[in-house]
């Protein structure tokens, strides 16, 4: 990969990032950015010139939340309550692992040392 591909593919990468765009929006205006990158360079110009005459990554997405605003995917704050429930159970299932696998240990070291006398 050359050092244009790679300003370009950070460059992309940055942009939808910061997109918060449904995933087919997000994959079309990637296509379309790369599209137009390469085609201004074949007229040319340099990844740099383009880069800069485009503006920043985060400048693009705010541009494009406006033009897509009915589209832009608000995250909800319930996603939290989800995550930490997730959270809550893995940690359960593990301290009870714990505390399963001790109690077994101790109820077969206890039943050795009763069928020993």
């Amino acid at each position: 990969m050359t050092e244009e591909q790679k300003k370009i593919k950070r460059y992309v990468n940055a942009l939808e990032r910061r997109l918060k765009l449904p995933l087919k929006l997000k994959v079309r205006i990637n296509e379309d950015i790369g599209t137009e990158i390469h085609l201004r360079m074949e007229a040319g110009e340099s990844v740099d010139e383009i880069l800069e005459e485009m503006g920043s990554p985060e400048a693009v997405a705010e541009r494009f939340h406006e033009e897509y605003a009915e589209y832009v995917v608000k995250k909800s704050p319930i996603r939290f309550l989800f995550l930490g429930l997730a959270a809550f159970i893995i940690i359960a299932a593990v301290l009870f692992g714990i505390v399963f696998t001790q109690s077994h240990q101790t109820e077969s070291a206890i039943s050795s040392v009763v069928s020993e006398t």
